[in-house]
């Protein structure tokens, strides 16, 4: 979806993606959070929250730590309005290029906000590094994203 945020730093949220935010998510504060590139996560707190444990139960590891402070330092709760927009501070706005023109891209329970420049440059790399579709089935197999029972 493409968004156009207006001079308040505000970013309406799909109509899709905010009805489904409400129905499992009701009455909910949402995490925004800078993205490993350059765009920002939109987490529902209670989502987040698991995340931040498991982070936690591997504290150990110096790097996790640093990704620990890095989430936490450009991190903010924010709660949608009434026209369902969130507001985006300044700090995460400069880290994810954030311009008028805004992509929102649902993944799983979180959503995804990212410049038009960055998203293009992401789909373009993406597509020119996808040599065949078995190498990206292979890909997904590999990786074990289901939640353990304690998480359930």
């Amino acid at each position: 979806y493409n968004y156009k945020m207006d001079s308040k730093n505000r970013i309406p949220i799909p109509v899709s993606f905010r009805n489904y935010l409400i129905e499992n998510f009701p009455d909910e504060e949402f995490i925004l959070v800078a993205g490993l590139g350059k765009y920002l996560y939109l987490h529902p707190r209670s989502l987040w929250s698991k995340y931040s444990k498991r982070l936690k139960k591997k504290y150990f590891d110096a790097n996790l730590r640093k990704w620990d402070t890095f989430f936490n330092a450009f991190s903010t709760p924010v709660n949608m309005d009434k026209q369902g927009r969130i507001l985006v501070p300044d700090n995460l706005i400069k880290y994810a290029g954030l311009k008028e023109n805004v992509i929102i891209v649902g993944n799983q329970n979180w959503l995804e906000l990212w410049s038009e420049e960055s998203w293009n440059k992401f789909t373009e790399e993406l597509i020119k590094s996808a040599e065949s579709f078995d190498e990206l089935d292979k890909m997904f197999r590999a990786m074990n994203i289901e939640e353990s029972e304690e998480e359930k």
